[in-house]
């Protein structure tokens, strides 16, 4: 059902479509020449124009009193083919509305008309079209009936009072014709004076520039020409359904119609603007006038386009408002004139420099302005024979300095004012006070001729552009002033210095307006020299800096006698090595290192073996060529921020920092650089063709903070080196005891571990993994060392040990390959087939370049596919291996995602994990640290954080299981708070296969 407001605007649409479909058919009576025309205009008006869906004008036969349609338009006119009326009283087919309008010569309205009883012999003819209301008005000829014009609807009560009067009205207008037809002859005059008028009103709104339309006082369109159309983006069928408000956006449809209704007897223009069909705005001005038509009050509108006019004068307002911006903030004075030398305006500035009197201001007058100005001016003839050079040499420019009588100096430039047709408009002067600006470069020219002679300088401005070298800047960088005018210091940077340092410079010299120190420049020949530079800043009056003043002088010739002083000092002069001096200041250093950042160092002693020899039978020329190769070694085995020293003769020394906090691991890291040592020191010299091999024997001494002194330490390692020379020769020794027994244990454990895999000694026991109710859903494989002497190792001293050498790769892939044989297995049996297994994969495994086409053959090998695999074989990595190179760990994951494996984070909670990259990660399960589950309801920070991956895991949609879950206790927490999945000795130790099936039978 329509609601007030819709049925409202239904009824102004409808009354619109009428009045226009009125309007069409007074035009038809005004054109039609023949009764044939007029009856099919009008039909089509009713239907086009009108809102009905059928129309029909009849016609009575006078001898067989049955009704003809003479004609038809619209939606099923096959409803009257072969159709039966009749005008007869006494027959069933007279008794329809058309009959009784005709007969009764009265209008008939059939509101029902498939429910009313009058028009049952054409109910079935009537559903079949969806008629469901009927109006016929009776068509007179002199005063008596002789048809009918007969509307159809598809709407029950479609005619209300005011609709039924227009058609009528339509009727009778139709008859009047008829009439006129009757009495052509006597009325032909009257006829083509209103065809003329008809065809004037035409010409009018067919040939119009401006968009002409006409309506009602509620602002409905009854008719419009095309150019209104057009202005709108409408047709003509468009425009006649709709409402001046709906284009209108600067007005409501309650002020609309209230200006409507006060141009009755009146006219009006105003401006609006009006949205056109494709939603483009535009401006429009509008003529209205309101006149009645027969009883009828209509609105007759006038619209132009005057967008692009608006927009000119916008942009016209834009640009003088631009102008007089740019005349009162000028820092210039600016005087204005026209094509006659009058003036058209001056800003403040001008005022303000020729120090106008504010009664002269305020009357504007044009000759005493500028005689105030001439007479201001010192060589005032010259000035105004220049001006009027100027005048009538229109196309010139010119700039001339003019001295004032008061001892100012004026930069004076004047240019013509020209439009886009050449047409001259007057010319405008530009004066700038300079007195300032000349003073200032004649200093400036004092200063440069006092410093030609100094060293190098150069001046820039503010902003660090240079404005003056001198020639001595010109020598030292190779540059010339034209080259380096323009430019900034930065022209001449090395590259050597960091940001850092340039941003403490600047930071100084803002603070304390001076700065001096070393810098590194570059000539213009690319070559890096060492300078001594002094920069000053120059501040004004107002504590502005204005310039900066910089000196500088080369000292490349000082910079080699200390580095020579130095070298000296602190180098050995034969292998150019660090000396016994330098060495103790790098001990002292690496000792605060140690104690700064936690790490252990080593010292290593290096002796040659039989060097004594070499030198009494080839001489001490070859010994130097063997010292001078060895120390090249040397260097080439450690890193930069190591040290390698020469003590004298052929003990040389090592110093190693930042090892790890382990004294075995810093022991072990220690170790391979000293074999390395070794090696490298074992391979042939060729000295003066003489082909020499030689070994070195390496003691070696850990340290930590300041726990002892350098000469201790060199004591130490010394001594570990003659340890190492009562070996035998060529290898190292440590000088503490217990640290050489850990670490040839360790190295027999590694060497153990390498054939471990070969012969069968690795092992896989199964933890499992089970749901709230204890059903057991999987396990977790875990790696278990048989050792044949030693007996089960723990992981903990193996893995590590297995992670730094590398055998955790094939170790890790043997794993894998067992895991998913085991699944495999599993497939057919009942009992397992359910069963994932969760799988430990290392960093070192995970970040292989081929570790995602590894996992895939190894699927592949064991026939393990997508729909077999899935939710079976479970990944877990811990968050320092996912977090590291994150982007790469997605695409990893996100590929082995697609082939059925499934991810866990191992030892949630105990990194730093992102929660930005927790959302991007495709994880399928958190498990909780079972460092955190030991410590539940025993302290409150542990339990908090349980219960907090619960609800992170639940908000994310991940599954959660918990690990080392041992009590009752820690269950009945867990499962309150929503983890439903756990592992650990509650349920079952880690165990063999076999016990882990056995289980899983009793189970």
């Amino acid at each position: 059902m329509l609601s007030p407001t819709n049925a409202a605007s239904a009824k102004i649409l409808r009354m619109s479509q009428l009045f226009t479909a009125l309007s069409q058919c007074n035009k038809a009576v005004a054109q039609c020449n023949s009764e044939e025309k007029l009856f099919m205009q009008v039909c089509r008006a009713a239907v086009r124009f009108g809102g009905m869906k059928m129309a029909c004008v009849s016609l009575t036969d006078p001898d067989t009193h049955m009704v003809r349609p003479a004609a038809t338009f619209g939606e099923g006119i096959e409803y009257l083919q072969d159709i039966e009326i009749s005008v007869d009283a006494d027959s069933p087919l007279g008794q329809g509305p058309t009959g009784t309008a005709i007969r009764e010569n009265r209008p008939f309205w059939c509101q029902d008309f498939l429910n009313d009883p009058i028009t049952t012999p054409w109910h079935e003819r009537a559903a079949h079209f969806n008629w469901r209301s009927s109006a016929s008005i009776p068509l007179q000829r002199n005063g008596a009936a002789i048809g009918a014009f007969t509307l159809y609807s598809d709407e029950v009560n479609a005619f209300d009072e005011a609709e039924s009067d227009l058609l009528v009205e339509m009727a009778r207008d139709i008859s009047f014709a008829l009439d006129n037809f009757a009495r052509k002859s006597e009325h032909k005059q009257d006829e083509q004076i209103t065809l003329a008028l008809v065809l004037r009103h035409q010409l009018l709104m067919r040939t119009s520039f401006d968009g002409i339309c006409m309506m009602d006082l509620e602002g409905n369109i009854v008719e419009a020409n095309d150019a209104f159309c057009r202005m709108l983006g409408y047709t003509q069928e468009e425009v006649v359904r709709l409402n001046v408000a709906d284009w209108d956006v600067q007005y409501s449809s309650e002020e609309l119609r209230l200006i409507l209704s006060e141009l009755i007897g009146k006219s009006n223009m105003i401006e609006t603007v009006h949205r056109r069909k494709d939603g483009v705005l535009i401006n429009v001005e509008i003529s209205s006038s309101g006149v009645e038509l027969a009883g009828y009050s209509y609105i007759f509108a006038s619209c132009r386009n005057i967008t692009q006019r608006k927009r000119t004068e916008q942009e016209i307002e834009f640009k003088n408002t631009i102008l007089k911006t740019q005349q009162e903030t000028s820092l210039d004075a600016i005087l204005v004139v026209d094509e006659n030398e009058q003036i058209i305006s001056y800003n403040q500035q001008f005022i303000d420099l020729w120090r106008l009197p504010p009664q002269l201001v305020s009357a504007r007058l044009d000759a005493p302005v500028l005689q105030l100005v001439v007479d201001q001016v010192e060589n005032s003839e010259a000035f105004v024979a220049r001006v009027n050079y100027l005048y009538e040499h229109r196309n010139e420019k010119n700039r001339e300095e003019l001295q004032l009588k008061d001892g100012r100096v004026i930069d004076r430039y004047s240019a013509p004012v020209v439009g886009a047709d050449d047409k001259y408009y007057g010319r405008v002067w530009y004066f700038r006070d300079i007195t300032e600006h000349k003073r200032t470069e004649q200093e400036l020219r004092i200063a440069a001729t006092a410093i030609e002679a100094q060293e190098g300088i150069m001046v820039t401005d503010a902003n660090n552009v240079i404005l003056r070298v001198n020639q001595s800047f010109t020598r030292l960088t190779g540059y010339s002033a034209e080259e380096a005018i323009g430019q900034t210091p930065a022209m001449l940077h090395s590259g050597r210095q960091d940001p850092k340092f340039y941003r403490q410079m600047w930071e100084t010299l803002t603070r304390d307006h001076y700065w001096q120190g070393e810098i590194w420049n570059r000539r213009k020949n690319g070559e890096v020299y060492p300078e001594w530079l002094s920069i000053t800043s120059v501040i004004n009056a107002e504590g502005q800096i204005t310039n900066y003043i910089g000196s500088f002088s080369d000292i490349t010739r000082r910079k080699a006698a200390e580095n020579k002083i130095e070298q000296l000092a602190f180098y050995d002069p034969l292998t150019g090595l660090p000396n016994r001096r330098l060495l103790h200041d790098r001990l002292q250093h690496s000792f605060a290192t140690s104690a700064r950042h936690h790490k252990q160092g080593a010292l290593l002693f290096i002796d040659l073996d039989n060097f004594k020899t070499l030198n009494d039978t080839k001489g001490h020329n070859i010994g130097d060529l063997l010292l001078i190769e060895v120390a090249k070694r040397l260097q080439a085995c450690v890193r930069k921020e190591d040290t390698a020293a020469r003590l004298g003769g052929d003990e040389f020394i090592i110093i190693l920092e930042e090892l790890s906090e382990d004294t075995q691991k810093a022991a072990a890291q220690t170790e391979a650089v000293g074999e390395k040592i070794l090696a490298a020191i074992s391979q042939p010299y060729l000295l003066e063709g003489y082909e020499y091999h030689n070994s070195a024997s390496i003691g070696i001494s850990l340290f930590r903070n300041h726990e002892t002194t350098a000469d201790e330490l060199l004591k130490r390692a010394d001594a570990a080196m003659y340890q190492a020379k009562n070996a035998g020769h060529n290898t190292l020794r440590f000088y503490d005891p217990a640290v050489q027994l850990a670490l040839e244990a360790r190295t027999a454990l590694e060497n153990d571990l390498r054939v471990a895999l070969a012969e069968n000694q690795i092992k896989l026991y199964y933890q499992m993994q089970v749901d709230h109710t204890s059903h057991i859903l999987g396990a977790e494989v875990l790696v278990r060392w048989l050792h044949p002497q030693r007996g089960l190792i723990s992981p903990l001293e193996f893995i590590p040990l297995a992670e730094e050498t590398g055998l955790i790769l094939p170790i890790g892939q043997w794993v894998l390959e067992t895991a998913c044989a085991q699944i495999k297995a599993w497939e057919t049996n009942p009992l397992t087939c359910g069963l994932s297994l969760a799988v430990n994969v290392s960093a070192r495994q995970f970040h292989q370049p081929d570790f995602v086409k590894q996992v895939r053959q190894t699927l592949r090998r064991h026939a393990l596919k997508y729909d077999r695999l899935k939710f079976k074989l479970k990944l877990e990595l811990t968050e320092s291996v996912v977090l590291d190179n994150i982007d790469e760990t997605i695409v990893k994951m996100q590929a082995l995602k697609k082939i059925g494996v499934h991810f866990s984070m191992d030892d949630f909670g105990t990194g730093y994990s992102s929660l930005a990259y927790l959302t991007q990660l495709p994880l399928d399960q958190l498990k909780i640290d079972q460092s955190f589950v030991r410590n539940i309801g025993m302290k409150h920070s542990d339990t908090t954080v349980v219960q907090a991956i619960i609800g992170l895991a639940g908000n994310l949609g991940i599954e959660v299981i918990a690990e080392g879950v041992e009590t009752v206790d820690q269950r009945a927490f867990l499962e309150l708070h929503g983890c439903a999945l756990y592992q650990g000795y509650l349920f079952g130790r880690p165990v063999p296969v076999e016990e882990f099936e056995a289980r899983l039978k009793s189970s």
